[in-house]
């Protein structure tokens, strides 16, 4: 759409982006012919820079348009609620939901679910978090427990609480998995306050080495220095190295390298509490 105004000898004006036109009863005559009027002249020249800002202005907005797609209802992914996301090293999609694990290469999906029998299938299909450790085994976080996914082996292996054993697996329901500066794996639990990941080796009779995994518990213990909740709903990891947790009792910031937890609470009387 062209921008004018009419002067008061009738003339018409036009401005464009490429050039200014004057338009005349009887003819048109470049932009460029000698104006005397100066006045008119800037004003020309103001309507050609607004009319260029207004063109640059849309063609940047469009360019910046977001544009969403909509996948559910795909083929292998019709599980709408979506829990959590997560990209691997290798550029892989993966999406926890309440019905199953889903991973998207660009194209298509790939659905996980647990198989009846099937030890080395999804445990559940009520996915909470999601992470990858340097080796790149994928962690699974479920309400029933803990899955380490090995792409090389396409199989799952299953950590679920043991009474027997102090070194299980906190408790089974598990709301936050948490990758640190050193590549230490922790989690947040529903329950059980936080558990760390270590990792060892062990080797069979045949000499081949074998991963094994102890889970190291930090719970609430009243009295003392410790977690103020043992229900963990996130983590989160500050440049110095703290990790802050999310706690039903508070926020609480902990020092990996001593196991000093700092716990932030809630003051009526305190306007800069939390």
């Amino acid at each position: 759409k062209q921008n004018k105004f009419q002067s008061v000898n009738s003339m018409v004006f036009f401005a464009k982006l490429t050039c200014c036109l004057l338009y005349c009863s009887y003819f048109l005559l470049p932009v460029r012919m000698m104006i005397r009027n100066m006045r008119l002249l800037r004003i020309i020249l103001l309507l050609i820079l607004l009319s260029s800002s207004v063109v640059s202005w849309m063609s940047e907005a469009q360019e910046t348009a977001v544009k969403f797609e909509n996948f559910f209802g795909s083929e292998n992914f019709n599980n709408g609620s979506v829990v959590c996301i997560f990209q691997d090293r290798d550029g892989f999609m993966w999406f926890g939901t309440y019905g199953g694990l889903y991973r998207y290469d660009g194209n298509n999906f790939r659905e996980f679910l647990p198989v009846p029998n099937d030890e080395s299938s999804l445990i559940n299909s009520h996915i909470r978090s999601i992470c990858q450790d340097s080796t790149g085994a994928i962690f699974i976080a479920t309400v029933d427990g803990l899955c380490i996914y090995n792409p090389e082996t396409d199989k799952f292996r299953r950590f679920v609480h043991n009474p027997a054993d102090s070194n299980s697996l906190i408790t089974n329901t598990i709301y936050k998995l948490h990758v640190d500066q050193s590549g230490t794996i922790w989690v947040g639990t529903w329950g059980g306050g936080i558990d760390k990941i270590e990792k060892y080796v062990v080797y069979n009779k045949q000499n081949k080495p074998a991963d094994q995994y102890r889970f190291i518990h930090h719970l609430h213990h009243e009295g003392r220095n410790s977690i103020s909740s043992n229900v963990v709903t996130d983590i989160a990891e500050s440049a110095d190295g703290m990790l802050w947790l999310a706690t039903q009792g508070g926020l609480d910031r902990f020092d990996p390298r001593t196991g000093a937890f700092q716990g932030f609470y809630h003051n009526p009387d305190d306007l800069n509490s939390l």
